[in-house]
C-alpha cells in the first residue's frame, strides 16, 4: 500500500492535470465562439441600392453632432480612399427627427453642392465638438464658414436650395428604411447593417470588408 502522503500527492497531480485540460477546453471554446468583429444584422426587407451590375454599395450613416462619428471620421476617410473600383461608398447624414440635426444634414449637402465638402468636412466636426461652435442653422454655419475662409454666399444659397432640402429629406427616409438606431453604422448592398461592438471601429470596417467580399463572390 502506498503511503498516505503519496496518495495525496498523486491525487493533487491528477487534479491539476484535469484542471489544465478543462482550462484548455474552455479556451478553445472561447476561441471558437470569439466575438465577431462587429454587430451584423440582416436588413429586412432588403433595400434597393443606387448601384447597378456588379457594383457594391456601402453606406455610412452618421451625424456631425455625434462624437463617435467625429472619432470615426479620419479612419473611415482613409478606408474609403483604398476601396476597390467595384465598391460605391456614400455617406448619409441622419437626423432622427431632430430639427437641429436636419440642419446639420443640410449643412453636409450644402458643402457638397458648393464644392467645399472636402475642405471643411473634418473642420465641421472640430467646430462642433472641440470649438463648441453653434453650427445648427444655415446662417450660423455660413458665418462660421466665412471666418474659416470659405464661400459663405455659395454655401447659404445651396443650403436653402430645393436640391439640398430634397437630399436631406431622402437621407432621413433612408435612415428610417434601414431602421438606423445609432451612429456611426454602415450598410452593405442593401442587405446588411454593421454596428460597432467591443472591437471598435476597426472591427466595423473589417466586418464591412468581409461582407463586401461575400457580395463580390455572390455576383460572380
Amino acid at each position: 500500500m502506498r503511503p498516505f502522503s503519496s496518495i495525496i500527492s498523486t491525487t493533487a497531480v491528477d487534479h491539476a492535470a484535469k484542471s489544465v485540460v478543462v482550462a484548455l477546453l474552455a479556451c478553445c471554446t472561447l476561441l471558437a465562439h470569439a466575438a465577431p468583429p462587429a454587430k451584423i444584422s440582416q436588413v429586412t426587407p432588403a433595400q434597393p441600392v443606387s448601384t447597378s451590375g456588379d457594383k457594391i454599395e456601402v453606406l455610412e450613416f452618421f451625424s456631425y453632432a455625434c462624437p463617435h462619428c467625429k472619432d470615426f471620421h479620419p479612419q473611415i476617410e482613409a478606408w474609403a480612399k483604398q476601396l476597390p473600383k467595384d465598391v460605391k461608398f456614400t455617406r448619409v447624414p441622419v437626423s432622427f427627427g431632430r430639427q437641429a440635426w436636419v440642419n446639420l444634414s443640410k449643412l453636409y449637402y450644402a458643402l457638397e453642392a458648393s464644392d467645399q465638402l472636402k475642405r471643411f468636412d473634418g473642420a465641421v466636426f472640430v467646430g462642433i465638438h472641440n470649438e463648441r461652435t453653434n453650427l445648427y442653422s444655415g446662417p450660423a454655419a455660413a458665418k462660421w464658414l466665412a471666418l474659416k475662409g470659405g464661400d459663405a454666399e455659395r454655401f447659404i444659397s445651396a443650403f436653402n436650395s430645393f436640391g439640398v432640402q430634397s437630399k436631406a429629406k431622402r437621407a432621413s427616409q433612408l435612415s428610417r428604411h434601414y431602421k438606423v438606431s445609432g451612429v456611426p453604422s454602415m450598410a452593405v448592398n442593401g442587405k446588411f447593417m454593421v454596428e460597432g461592438n467591443e472591437n471598435g471601429f476597426d472591427g466595423m470596417l473589417r466586418a464591412v470588408d468581409q461582407l463586401v467580399e461575400q457580395e463580390r463572390k455572390a455576383n460572380k
